[in-house]
């Protein structure tokens, strides 16, 4: 990826966009179709210390 400061301002400009998206809840592919994708991958975690939010 090119460093020059359009593309870098261009990029922190869809990152930030993105991260607004995954923290208000309202994206519905992340909710329904990414996240238990994902969590379908682990392995059993039971009597795991760590809690899987």
């Amino acid at each position: 990826m090119s460093t020059d400061k359009k593309t870098t301002e261009s990029y922190d400009n869809y990152a930030e966009k993105w991260a607004n998206r995954m923290r208000s809840g309202n994206n519905t592919a992340h909710e329904y179709l990414e996240k238990p994708a994902m969590y379908g991958k682990l392995s059993d975690l039971t009597g795991c210390i760590f809690k899987i939010l």
